[in-house]
């Protein structure tokens, strides 16, 4: 059910969610969010999904732990929240099948969490795109509409 979401706090509210894996992991969660950004309208929960999707697999990807970063701004008429890892990177020939639904690089991955994530992206009107360099980490970013006061 949409409803109109605070970006600082819902941000806040995920990674709390992950903090006990981020500590075990020895991986430090970073937020940085635009001042004055408007509200969200989606469905918390399923945006909920979509982020700690981004956020676990971030932090699966630094397995000597690290930094995560996440951030929001505004561009236009989207809001861009991404999800920034310095973990070991995607190679250039998995970049285009990652959001494939059971596409995994992980031994005991269902290859799920990212086709979901899309999915999730899409049915708000947004989209999520990734920039990775093998070595130096991946940033995930996912735009969505802003204003739509459906």
């Amino acid at each position: 059910m949409p409803e109109r979401i605070a970006v600082e706090e819902f941000i806040r509210e995920v990674t709390t969610l992950l903090d006990a894996e981020a500590k075990a992991s020895n991986v430090q969660i970073d937020v940085k969010v635009a001042p004055g950004l408007p509200p969200l309208r989606a469905d918390r929960n399923h945006l909920k999904q979509l982020f700690l999707n981004l956020i676990l697999n971030g932090i699966q990807a630094m397995p000597a732990g690290g930094h995560l970063s996440l951030e929001a701004d505004q561009d236009k008429n989207f809001l861009r929240l991404s999800v920034i890892d310095r973990g070991v990177g995607i190679k250039p020939d998995q970049l285009d099948k990652i959001f494939d639904p059971y596409f995994t690089t992980k031994a005991n991955g269902s290859g799920l969490g990212l086709a979901i994530a899309r999915r999730i992206a899409e049915a708000h009107g947004g989209k999520i795109a990734v920039q990775s360099e093998p070595g130096e980490g991946a940033c995930f970013r996912v735009s969505l509409p802003v204003g739509n006061e459906a």
